[in-house]
């Protein structure tokens, strides 16, 4: 766990698909981040697991207190992983989360995050769901890319979102961060390693509790989205370097 062991990581981030058996799936991810001294957090359902429609908020509601149950040393639990780009109606999923939030925290849930909206619809994102007056949440989760950088979520706008995510009473968590090393946003070893450095720097600026680096080891050949730090040799980048001299990063 190179994360843990050389980045200072103490948190490691699963994606549930609902439409899988939680345990037989999941338990042995789950055994492995604790050995290595890792607290797991959830995001279940949505984007990247095929309970990614609408009219599958239901079930990956479900789906979110199932896991809590089954994984109750979490650090964190989000319901629906990127409901803005699936298009789930936003006062829909304001109604359902804020059930399914009450529901977690009865349960003894340190951390139910809202959101996990990715960087372009960060701000009317949460606008809308202010608008929805179903306010609910621990903190409000976003995929901060910086793949362009007027995008309301990239990191040059971190500031600005954190004062907005602040005034609805929730904390800014970064809960995907990454410089693609392939594909049309692909940078150099160079460019990556001085985005890292200015996303930290703005981070640790405006207080954000959380930022997770969303690929620490290379993706496989056939993934279009990979923000690795180290490659499938295991070797380091300077990007890595960089988050590793931070000593703050999760």
């Amino acid at each position: 766990m190179l994360a843990q062991q050389l980045l200072g990581a103490t948190t490691s981030r699963i994606v549930i698909d609902p439409t899988k058996p939680l345990g037989p799936t999941y338990d042995a991810a789950v055994r492995m981040r604790r050995a290595a001294g890792l607290q797991p957090q959830f995001v279940v359902g949505g984007m990247a697991t095929k309970a990614n429609k609408a009219n599958d908020l239901h079930l990956v509601a479900r789906a979110t207190v199932a896991t809590f149950r089954r994984y109750p040393d979490a650090y964190s639990v989000s319901m629906f992983n990127e409901p803005d780009l699936a298009g789930v109606p936003i006062c829909r999923y304001a109604r359902v989360f804020r059930a399914t939030y009450r529901t977690l925290k009865r349960l003894g849930a340190q951390r139910v995050l809202l959101g996990e909206v990715m960087a372009n619809t960060t701000t009317d994102w949460l606008r809308a769901w202010h608008d929805c007056h179903e306010p609910a949440g621990d903190g409000f989760a976003l995929h901060g890319y910086g793949l362009i950088p007027t995008l309301p979520g990239a990191p040059m706008h971190w500031g600005s979102v954190a004062r907005l995510s602040r005034s609805m009473g929730l904390e800014p968590y970064i809960t995907e961060f990454g410089v693609p090393t392939r594909g049309v946003y692909a940078k150099s070893q160079q460019q990556a390693a001085a985005i890292w450095s200015d996303a930290l720097g703005r981070a640790e600026a405006i207080g954000v509790q959380q930022l997770v680096i969303y690929h620490v080891s290379e993706a496989d050949s056939g993934s279009k989205w990979d923000t690795s730090v180290v490659d499938d040799r295991g070797r380091p980048s300077l990007a890595f370097g960089v988050i590793a001299n931070a000593g703050w990063a999760d």
